[in-house]
């Protein structure tokens, strides 16, 4: 484990910043968003059927005037 550690303090004295347009980049931009777009989607689905099954159990119904 001495090598890694030698790699390490080594690494952490001179980043080295990457491209934006290396392939490994791209593809953590892609995965980043979809992983995103998912995170949002479940989210607005939850709410979604919360807000239904409000609206079926308080709201609208025969007994109801406002639809």
């Amino acid at each position: 484990m001495t090598g890694v550690k030698w790699l390490a303090e080594m690494v952490e004295t001179a980043p080295a910043p990457i491209d934006s347009d290396t392939p490994y980049r791209q593809w953590e931009t892609l995965v980043s968003d979809a992983i995103a777009s998912t995170l949002e989607l479940a989210g607005t689905t939850r709410d979604s059927l919360y807000e239904m099954g409000f609206h079926s159990l308080y709201g609208g119904g025969w007994w109801s005037q406002n639809e």
